[in-house]
């Protein structure tokens, strides 16, 4: 455990996690403190992202920042690469900062952890796993919008593994009008978050969202991740 985290921990022992979040937001600025609240409000439960073997790391990388950037709050990885390669900095700007990044070796951890989330959640549905393949008879357009999701995307080149289409749930395609026969791996998450999310919003179902404790638990983390260890210890005394 990092010596940050433990800080935290000791903080919320001393004066419980209200208290907690006062003192530390006497810390940051006032816009800081506001656009941290925001983005906690609208972070996604229920619609979740998924990348297996991705053959250009980047790509994976860079559908962080669409995540990032639509509220979608997890993303997996499913890879045998060392390396976190949803956590490169340069390429997702730090945006993994704000999002809950989750890296897998296989496909069966990916949906151990699909379980866990649901319970940790409190959703009430499964996560069903949708596939997107080129030649998914579904469209994107008919997916079950009402039930949570974990889009699964493939490789630009092959596409899922044959093992990865037969854990889906459903396969999708995205319409496509074009000579192209596929997008390229970042666009096809960021068109599907987005037509998701349209399709929800017209429709007006509601996303499932973090609890009130969840977000306080969230706020004292990133409260605290611009503020020095030293002036963080300072409380403690």
């Amino acid at each position: 455990m990092k010596e940050f985290e433990k800080i935290l921990i000791n903080l919320v022992d001393k004066y419980g996690i209200n208290k907690s979040l006062n003192l530390l937001s006497q810390k940051i600025t006032l816009s800081r403190k506001l656009r941290i609240d925001k983005l906690l409000k609208a972070r996604i439960l229920d619609l979740q992202i998924a990348v297996e073997n991705p053959a250009n790391p980047h790509n994976a990388a860079a559908i962080v920042r669409s995540c990032d950037a639509f509220g979608v709050f997890n993303i997996h990885a499913i890879t045998d690469e060392k390396m976190l390669i949803l956590q490169a900095k340069k390429t997702t700007q730090g945006a993994f900062y704000w999002l809950e990044t989750h890296q897998h070796e296989n496909l069966n951890l990916l949906q151990q952890k699909l379980l866990q989330l649901q319970q940790k959640y409190n959703l009430s549905q499964k996560i069903l796993i949708a596939g997107a393949c080129v030649d998914a008879k579904t469209s994107i357009y008919d997916l079950d919008i009402t039930q949570p999701l974990c889009l699964l995307f493939g490789t630009e080149s092959h596409g899922l593994s044959t093992e990865a289409q037969n854990i889906c749930d459903i396969k999708f395609h995205i319409p496509m009008l074009g000579m192209c026969e596929s997008f390229n791996l970042s666009v096809a998450a960021a068109v599907s978050i987005n037509t998701i999310l349209l399709q929800k919003k017209q429709a007006n179902i509601m996303s499932k969202n973090l609890s009130d404790i969840q977000q306080k638990h969230l706020q004292l983390k990133y409260y605290a991740r611009k503020i020095h260890l030293e002036k963080l210890n300072s409380l403690l005394k």
